[in-house]
């Protein structure tokens, strides 16, 4: 699988979640409109990749909604919550109502 434009991707996202929070969705869109060829596997595959790279390189955390704070929850936790939620369902990946919010604390 070839990915285009992943570091721009990442940027872009990290520059989404410096400025607010951000629900998992955004970035999925990022994906999908530099890679409009790729299955809903390989969007969620890359959305895995992309999520991991924005943990190490930003400390993105995943935003707790009842408090609407940063938890502290560790990133193969995001992780693993990704591929539980969008393995079953690939078209939810892009659905705006649903998906996790993200920020860089």
């Amino acid at each position: 699988m070839i990915i285009k434009n992943l570091d721009r991707i990442i940027e872009n996202s990290a520059l989404d979640l410096k400025d607010d929070y951000a629900q998992l969705w955004m970035i999925t869109d990022i994906i999908h409109d530099n890679n409009p060829e790729m299955t809903f596997d390989e969007i969620l595959t890359t959305t895995k990749i992309v999520v991991k790279e924005l943990c190490e390189k930003y400390h993105v955390q995943l935003v707790d909604t009842k408090t609407c704070k940063p938890s502290n929850v560790d990133c193969e936790t995001i992780l693993h919550m990704i591929e539980k939620e969008y393995r079953h369902d690939l078209s939810a990946i892009l659905d705006p109502g649903r998906g996790f919010w993200l920020t860089i604390d």
